[in-house]
């Protein structure tokens, strides 16, 4: 059995959140072995004697809550907060109360209350942007081999509304939404194993276990991921639900609020996003519903994390969202001083006038690491058998890979502070292995072109296929920067490639039928990204899982559809699917981390996906907004800015 404990508090460190007690191993005879103490782990681990825990002689909150809880509108803040709250260490220092975070959103639902900023998992990823330490659970037990999870929830925990959160919510969420065919129809892949749903049961009221067929060694992974979605408010959301409220009466109220059918009702409800009534246990709840042009968040008096000295979070009273048309218009508010902080949108095109405005407009420009590389995606499964043979020939997409100058384009299109990469995670994910085949060797690439058939040429001087006809490659683009799709960088992409004799057309579409074209498999070549860090809870990048697969699409729908569809992939390609599958079921981390690794050596050696460059992520922040990571990392697997504590964000100003 495996015991993961933590006895009193959480503390979130600069580098990492950091726990009481912490994870350790012991046999499976038997009972299971406790892990408190102080011990050194990188993190920092403290229990309830420790300077912390001891220091704290009472709870503070902030003052705008104070005449509520004179009037008696509002409990003590002792009874709002658990028995035993989460200890937030604050990046630089204890901060102060009060302020309006300014940010924008391009549409309503994009003020991420859902999820960036709403980032509250059962488990979650410390700042380190890589361990797994407790949050919403304040611990857990892995039991049966690795077939089921235990989660201890904290005493005396509250929704935003004042009531109590327990297994309850979380046992709901699965029986009634999740195995509900009108809410779900389809369970969620991640909580299959062996194509069969996970199973919760309630032990009591903070206490549940989760329970699979198989050993499911990545489950906490996923966790961190998803695990902000397997709790829903019971109290407030079964008045919307037919197991729970008369059917004729709900469909009623469905066409009264112009539904159709009740479960329509029902999601519009469950939406953090846009419906302020909703009960929530994130730092802010949403204040203003749809369709205001500014949204406003507003702090959650139950929330449930303190700071050091006992100061219930967040420090900052409210968020503000200015509804924007674009992307573009979000970067020239941030060039104009009217974002405190943000990062989502902040394009790197703009590095050279966000630093020449930020001393007038009293902000700095943060550079975080970015995992996402630019990345071309060609399709190993193309319906061509000829185009098909060539793509999944070695020679070529080395050549191709050796054709490119990724110096040059980290140079011109990222100023300098880009960096060549292959396809592959960044140092912080687990799985990591370095890049191999960066360098720029065109008479290296021309030898790798000609040992893949491609020796004759056309009339024009490109290269025609081993079968003698003519080839051209065409890249597909929706022109996004954010998405691989620089207008300069294809260029650039195209030029290198027609020095080696590859007729190159860069075709930039629409992004709906870009998307539409990737899930049909009609495609030859995609410009996009891929996923540097954590990729493991959202495998298809690196692993054909499903029909969003932008290198081996046919295999994906084979492997998606258990062999109904689809084709079989090519046994190379089915040794990442299988190695894949083996780290489902391998509770050893040690084997788990290997399994892992060897998928993305097979991707670093092979070249199955062809990386272009690396570059830095933007983060606008105005100089009296302290406590933000100088070294974060800006990746939604990590619901950036949520695993950052944004709850210990704070204005420091007289």
């Amino acid at each position: 059995m495996k015991r993961f404990f933590m006895p009193c508090v959480v503390l979130f460190f600069a580098s990492g959140l950091v726990f009481a007690g912490g994870g350790q191993e012991s046999d499976d005879s038997g009972g299971a072995e406790s892990t408190g103490g102080v011990e050194s782990t990188g993190l920092g681990q403290y229990s309830t004697s420790d300077e912390y825990g001891s220091a704290i002689s009472g709870y503070h909150q902030a003052p705008m809550l104070d005449a509520l809880v004179s009037s008696g509108d509002l409990p003590p803040v002792e009874e709002r907060l658990p028995l035993e709250p989460a200890i937030v260490e604050p990046v630089e220092k204890i901060g102060k109360y009060g302020g309006t975070w300014r940010r924008v959103a391009t549409r309503f639902t994009d003020n991420r209350l859902s999820d960036r900023m709403g980032y509250e998992p059962l488990v979650r990823r410390a700042r380190d942007a890589s361990s797994i330490i407790p949050n919403v659970a304040k611990s857990w037990e892995i039991v049966d081999g690795g077939k089921s999870y235990v989660f201890y929830l904290r005493e005396g925990m509250k929704w935003s509304d004042g009531e109590p959160f327990t297994a309850d919510d979380f046992m709901f969420w699965y029986e009634d939404i999740a195995l509900n065919k009108e809410l779900t129809p389809s369970f969620p892949n991640w909580g299959l194993v062996d194509g069969v749903p996970m199973v919760f049961e309630k032990i009591d009221d903070y206490a549940f276990k989760i329970k699979f067929v198989k050993p499911y060694g990545i489950f906490l992974d996923q966790m961190t991921f998803r695990g902000m979605n397997i709790y829903a408010p019971k109290h407030y959301l079964k008045q919307f639900h037919p197991s729970y409220t008369d059917a004729g009466d709900l469909q009623a109220l469905a066409e009264k609020e112009e539904f159709e059918a009740w479960y329509q009702l029902f999601g519009n409800r469950n939406n953090k996003g846009t419906n302020p009534d909703l009960p929530v246990i994130n730092s802010w709840k949403l204040a203003t519903g749809p369709p205001a042009t500014i949204a406003y968040a507003e702090r959650n008096p139950y929330y449930w994390k303190i700071d050091p000295q006992g100061n219930q979070l967040p420090y900052i009273d409210e968020v503000q969202y200015d509804i924007v048309e674009s992307g573009e218009i979000a970067n020239f508010k941030a060039m104009a001083g009217e974002i405190d902080m943000h990062s989502r949108y902040m394009s790197f095109a703009n590095y050279t006038v966000f630093q020449e405005n930020a001393e007038k407009e009293d902000y700095t420009v943060v550079l975080w690491k970015n995992p996402v590389s630019d990345v071309v995606n060609i399709n190993l499964t193309h319906e061509d058998p000829v185009i098909r043979a060539m793509f999944m020939d070695r020679n070529f997409r080395l050549g191709l890979s050796y054709a490119i100058n990724r110096q040059e384009i980290a140079d011109i299109v990222y100023l300098g502070v880009g960096e060549p990469w292959q396809a592959l995670p960044v140092e912080e994910d687990p799985y990591f292995v370095p890049p191999i085949h960066l360098g720029y060797d065109v008479a290296r690439a021309n030898e790798y072109l000609d040992a893949a058939g491609m020796t004759s040429r056309g009339s024009d001087g490109y290269r025609l296929r081993p079968d003698g006809k003519p080839f051209t490659m065409v890249v597909e683009t929706y022109g996004a920067e954010e998405a691989g799709g620089a207008s300069d960088e294809m260029e650039l992409l195209k030029e290198y490639w027609e020095a080696v004799g590859i007729k190159t057309t860069i075709t930039n579409i629409d992004r709906s039928l870009w998307t539409a074209r990737r899930a049909a498999g009609e495609f030859m070549a995609l410009a996009y990204l891929t996923a540097g860090i954590h990729w493991v809870v959202d495998p298809n990048w690196f692993v054909p899982t499903n029909t969003n697969n932008g290198w081996a699409p046919l295999a994906a729908k084979w492997n998606e559809s258990q062999g109904a569809a689809g084709e079989e992939p090519a046994p190379e390609i089915r040794q990442l699917i299988d190695w894949y599958e083996q780290m489902k079921v391998t509770v050893d981390e040690a084997k788990r981390t290997e399994l892992g690794k060897n998928i993305i050596r097979s991707h670093a050696e092979n070249v199955w996906i062809i990386g272009l460059a690396r570059y830095p992520a933007i983060a606008i922040v105005k100089n009296d907004f302290k406590n933000v990571a100088t070294n974060g990392v800006q990746s939604y697997r990590l619901m950036t800015p949520g695993y950052l504590n944004p709850e210990q964000f704070f204005f420091d100003r007289d």
